[in-house]
């Protein structure tokens, strides 16, 4: 996809509640040390384990050129009156011309992480089934539950797209 075929950045960042998701700026490099020391986060992303300040930071400004290479959007999850970044989720969208997005991890869940299975769940995502030795993780070929949720798009404005979504 060509950076001229992804939609546009929201003018407003969508917000939902207590939180808000908005582009990330150098001051979230403090949520990217944090999910440097979780044991699982950087053996599924691009995120070193241990960062320091410097390749944290790295991390935090790469997921602000998410959106201009084409490959989607890179969002931090805030709080809604503080503004401080609290995780991350991304919006992706490669194959948006086939029809298809996926948001975060709720796409492909490892089978073991019932947390996550729960959250898909909730947010009106479906098991579609067990795609086996799907994807590498920390050197290692996993099998990843499949969860998806259709939803029927038709065209309209960027806006009610992430909210269809």
């Amino acid at each position: 996809m060509k950076s001229s075929e992804i939609p546009l950045w929201p003018t407003e960042p969508p917000t939902h509640g207590s939180i808000r998701l908005r582009m990330f700026d150098d001051q979230d490099v403090h949520m990217a040390l944090d999910l440097s020391q979780d044991p699982y986060v950087p053996s599924i992303g691009t995120l070193p384990a241990r960062a320091t300040a410097e390749e944290a930071l790295s991390w935090v400004r790469r997921q602000r050129h998410r959106h201009s290479d084409a490959t989607g959007f890179s969002f931090a999850i805030a709080d809604v009156t503080t503004n401080r970044a609290l995780g991350r989720v991304g919006l992706w969208v490669r194959n948006l011309s086939e029809g298809r997005a996926t948001i975060g991890y709720e796409s492909y869940i490892e089978p073991w992480n019932t947390a996550s299975v729960r959250v898909a769940e909730r947010t009106g995502y479906k098991y579609e089934g067990l795609l086996r030795s799907h994807q590498e993780i920390a050197g290692k070929r996993v099998d990843m539950s499949l969860h998806a949720a259709v939803r029927e798009v038709t065209q309209c404005s960027y806006d009610e797209s992430v909210t269809a979504l």
